[in-house]
């Protein structure tokens, strides 16, 4: 039988990541979760893997199903635990586990989910929020006595050196040695084996019927001010209100900066016009509502205009974004071996 982490590596190898760093930090990861979780779900059943789910918004309050949107997402899985019902899984990673943490009990994600997957008739008791900390260390010098002890056994971290050449530039070099992304992943997995808990966390998250219905409400609320904005616009031919104290979320600058500022145009070349949701197929598009376009919305109203109503898009992927990729590549190759599938 294949083993979890040869499925995974061989998904990781065949996802053509160039950075050999970044892969090498995936691979950390996986050999570190593959060993935390194997136990704990060796009795799950799998149920479905990214499936998508699409559902009609239902007013709560009058039982009128809204005309102008729908409601689309992608869930990550669906598993089955014994004797609990069904679950939802979503695979987050992130660099800060306590931010993730304090959002969880209000977070609209699990909410939606739970409510889309009612909608196409699977009753799940919640989800599985599944946390991957990114690794904060990065190479560094390897000191004289690591470089004396590959020298004298060949190993660093308690593993073998296995490049060739790798041990001759180690030993005799007189200059400062920093860790070749080889000598990085060895001490990666000893510090994942040491802090297991701090790199990999679950939790349960579940709603009440109370809770579920405010979610309901407000997704009609946020349907009503989307439809609003985008009338207000056709009609003025103004673009719509710029939330400026969000131009820097996240230290990173915004994708529409450029446009918002005047140093870029919506019909330069810079930019592409592709599907609106590409995480999902290509059947939704400007009248489906989905998680990300409502963070969006309310993060801010001219992104929102230029991201999902104009379709702009650029092909460049920031890091985060793409090792979060990344990694649901290898969940969905690890999971499909952890767990039993149906």
């Amino acid at each position: 039988m294949t083993s979890p982490i040869e499925v995974g590596f061989a998904a990781l190898d065949a996802a053509g990541c160039e950075d050999e760093l970044v892969l090498v930090k995936a691979k950390c990861l996986l050999r570190g979760y593959v060993s935390r979780w194997t136990e704990d779900m060796r009795h799950w059943k799998l149920r479905a893997v990214e499936q998508t789910l699409k559902s009609p918004i239902v007013n709560p309050k009058t039982g009128r199903t809204l005309r102008n949107y729908t409601f689309a997402g992608k869930v990550d899985k669906l598993v089955q635990m014994p004797g609990g019902g069904h679950w939802l899984v979503d695979h987050k990673t992130t660099s800060s586990m306590d931010r993730v943490e304090d959002q969880l009990p209000i977070l609209s994600q699990p909410m939606a989910y739970r409510m889309l997957s009612w909608a196409n008739g699977v009753q799940v008791r919640g989800a599985v929020w599944d946390m991957v900390k990114k690794p904060g260390i990065s190479p560094k010098r390897v000191s004289q006595a690591n470089c004396d002890l590959i020298r004298d056994t060949g190993q660093y971290y308690g593993q073998t050196v296995s490049t060739p050449g790798l041990l001759s530039s180690v030993i005799g070099c007189s200059d400062p040695v920093i860790e070749s992304p080889e000598l990085y992943g060895y001490r990666l997995d000893a510090d994942i084996r040491e802090n297991s808990d701090r790199y990999f966390k679950r939790h349960i998250v579940t709603h009440s019927h109370a809770e579920m219905m405010t979610y309901l409400e407000e997704l009609n609320d946020a349907a009503a001010d989307i439809n609003e904005s985008l009338k207000r616009a056709n009609k003025t031919g103004r673009v719509p209100y710029k939330n400026t104290a969000a131009c820097f979320n996240f230290g990173t600058p915004c994708t529409y900066l450029g446009i918002c500022t005047g140093s870029d145009t919506p019909y330069s070349n810079t930019w592409t016009s592709g599907p609106v949701h590409p995480e999902l197929d290509d059947t939704v598009g400007l009248t489906v509502l989905t998680n990300s376009r409502l963070g969006c919305f309310a993060t801010c109203r001219a992104k929102h205009h230029y991201r999902y109503e104009l379709g702009l898009t650029r092909d460049t992927e920031s890091p985060a974004l793409y090792f979060g990729t990344l990694w649901h590549t290898a969940m969905d190759a690890v999971w499909s071996v952890l767990c039993e599938e149906e």
